[in-house]
């Protein structure tokens, strides 16, 4: 391994990236049980569901696209609390700058982008088509989740040149 390597990653601002990712997973991890806690004590407690902005007070009058939906979405955040999780572990090995990391990053903004798109996809089930249409084009484009997921992914292409420009550099004699 070389010795430039070694040095970085033992240097003050690795120490303080590991223990900045060592503090943010613990506080991740509480968050996650947390908020999990709190959405089985709710439904089960609570004699109305919220899906998609549709009040529904008994559960097997849930429509079943509604269902599909609905467990799309939880597929998608749990997914995406997996990768995020393990680019934070990838943060406290030291790999900071890597092709690994910049998939995780274009992972993470993909599945932004797609929980934005299910989350304008439902919002309007029982509407005509095309009032429906227009409604998912509105909120595709407005959608914070579709723009902070073409964000994050602009963030991982400009990670992965960077990747390749240091790996030329560390060619050249």
């Amino acid at each position: 391994m070389n010795a430039n390597k070694i040095a970085h990653k033992s240097s003050p601002q690795m120490k303080r990236i590991r223990t900045m990712s060592q503090i943010i997973k613990a506080l991740f991890l509480i968050y996650i049980f947390a908020a999990g806690l709190v959405a089985v004590l709710f439904h089960t407690t609570s004699n109305l569901w919220k899906i998609f902005g549709i009040s529904i007070s008994v559960v097997s009058k849930i429509p079943i696209g509604v269902e599909f939906l609905y467990a799309l979405g939880v597929v998608i955040i749990l997914w995406a609390v997996v990768t995020f999780y393990r680019l934070l572990n990838l943060y406290e090995q030291g790999t900071v700058f890597s092709l690994a990391n910049v998939r995780l990053y274009q992972l993470l903004g993909y599945l932004a982008m797609g929980y934005g798109l299910l989350d304008a996809c439902g919002l309007n089930i029982g509407l005509d088509f095309v009032t429906h249409l227009k409604i998912f084009v509105f909120k595709a484009t407005s959608s914070p989740w579709i723009i902070g997921g073409l964000f994050v992914v602009m963030i991982s292409l400009i990670m992965q040149e960077a990747c390749k420009m240091r790996e030329e550099q560390e060619l050249t004699v």
